[in-house]
């Protein structure tokens, strides 16, 4: 109990600090450039390269939720299910949708808050990964099935993990992309400090409005940043067009979905996990890693065996947006894992 007081406090003290330089940053840029800095385009539709061409749109009911995703494929063969990251949707996964729903039903979902889905409040304790590992158990049970495929990148992957260490039955396998293991990151953060500093931005996600603020200033060009400028972008930009960067402007300029996915962050280091089973997890996982990951070490991977019993890391000239900067190698590699060649 201590111990936790003492990060909590550590966490306050360094999220005041970047808070206070970020807002000094953000008063600057709002005086030298208000019209730009405060301007939102109106955006009522999704464009039209998120539509129904990777399959077709549904909504599920959970116990809290309306769950809105896009399913490839008939049901009733295996699922494949699809969590996205930060700052994504669904759409994320497209180009895996439209290669796996022959030999599965391969279902992407908006998670809790994002896109279309229900934002069930904007209070923390609603965002925690207790509930984000409980609603993927819930979306698999809605969906007809006591099992499934579970991928994960980003955020995604680390409730993909976070559901399957507490919920192994629940798994067939296990596919993690550029989403560290808990144990795995926790470890290497404290001996890394080239990591921590990379980690910045998650403790100043508990600052309050600021983040909001400095993530959707100058009509969101944050959402440009991340996939095509300076902050971490895609090594193969072609893979991404500005119809697709509008289509990510959209659905976060949607009432409350910017706070929703930074609780996201808020939650995770104000509320303490509950304790995890000491076994190794013993789904059969296959770690799909862009080296060129600009937010995440690959090194924090070379523990992976210290947790799972049959672990298979693949890495690959790619940015942290794996699975959209480098979709056909992606796929290879899920497809020969699932196959079970190696």
């Amino acid at each position: 109990m201590i111990v936790r007081i003492l990060q909590l406090t550590v966490y306050i003290i360094l999220a005041s600090v970047l808070g206070l330089l970020s807002a000094l940053q953000l008063i600057v840029s709002a005086i030298t450039n208000p019209k730009k800095f405060f301007f939102k385009e109106e955006r009522k539709t999704i464009p039209a390269v998120a539509k129904p061409t990777c399959g077709k749109h549904g909504l599920l009911y959970t116990s809290s939720l309306a769950v809105h995703y896009v399913a490839s494929g008939t049901p009733g063969k295996p699922l494949m299910l699809f969590v996205h990251g930060f700052p994504e949707f669904w759409f994320s996964w497209r180009a895996q949708l439209k290669e796996f729903g022959n030999d599965y039903y391969a279902v992407a979902i908006d998670n809790r808050g994002y896109g279309e889905t229900t934002v069930p409040s904007l209070s923390l304790k609603d965002y925690t990964k207790d509930l984000l590992a409980q609603d993927v158990i819930e979306v698999i049970e809605a969906l007809g099935y006591e099992s499934c495929t579970l991928v994960g990148h980003d955020w995604g992957g680390v409730i993909a993990w976070h559901t399957a260490i507490n919920y192994p039955e629940k798994f067939d396998k296990l596919i993690v992309m550029n989403g560290p293991h808990p144990r795995c990151y926790q470890e290497y953060v404290r001996s890394h400090l080239s990591q921590l500093k990379k980690s910045w931005t998650v403790l100043f996600f508990i600052v309050p409005y600021l983040p909001e603020i400095m993530l959707s200033c100058f009509d969101y060009e944050f959402i440009n940043q991340a996939f095509l400028g300076k902050i971490g972008p895609l090594i193969n930009r072609e893979n991404i067009s500005m119809e697709d960067i509008e289509a990510y402007k959209c659905i976060f300029s949607r009432p409350g979905r910017l706070t929703a996915a930074v609780n996201y962050y808020r939650a995770m280091l104000l509320y303490a996990d509950k304790p995890q089973p000491e076994t190794k997890l013993k789904v059969p996982t296959l770690v799909i890693w862009g080296e060129e990951d600009q937010f995440l070490e690959k090194d924090m991977n070379k523990t992976l065996s210290r947790y799972i019993e049959n672990v298979t890391y693949r890495g690959i000239r790619a940015s942290h947006w794996v699975q959209q900067d480098e979709p056909a190698e992606v796929n290879r590699l899920m497809r020969t894992f699932l196959q079970g060649r190696s």
